[in-house]
C-alpha cells in the first residue's frame, strides 16, 4: 500500500531535478553567447550551442542580453512539455 506513494514520491523528485539540470545548462548556455555576442563574434559562431532552442538578443545600457528558451518534456509526464529559460547579459565591451 504503501510502495506507489513511494515511487510517486521518487518519480516527481528525480523529474524535478531533471528540469532543474536542464535549467543549469541553459544558463550556461546564455552565459557563453551572450559573452561571444558581446565581443562581436558572429551569431552563426553560437548557433551549435543553441540546439533547437528559441533566441532572443535584446540590448540595454551598454549590455548585450541573451534569452534561451525550451520546452523540457519528462519521461514519466510525455504529453506535458515545460517552458524552461534563462537570461543572462554581458557588456558590450566583451568583459
Amino acid at each position: 500500500m504503501v510502495l506507489p506513494v513511494v515511487t510517486m514520491i521518487i518519480a516527481i523528485s528525480l523529474g524535478a531535478m531533471a528540469l532543474q539540470l536542464e535549467r543549469l545548462k541553459l544558463v550556461s548556455i546564455a552565459a557563453t553567447v551572450s559573452r561571444a555576442l558581446a565581443r562581436g563574434e558572429p551569431q552563426s559562431k553560437v548557433e551549435l550551442l543553441i540546439a533547437g532552442r528559441e533566441l532572443l538578443v535584446t540590448e540595454v545600457e551598454g549590455y548585450l542580453c541573451v534569452e534561451i528558451a525550451g520546452d523540457f518534456t519528462l519521461p514519466a509526464l510525455p504529453g506535458l512539455p515545460f517552458s524552461v529559460s534563462d537570461r543572462e547579459c554581458a557588456r558590450k565591451l566583451g568583459l
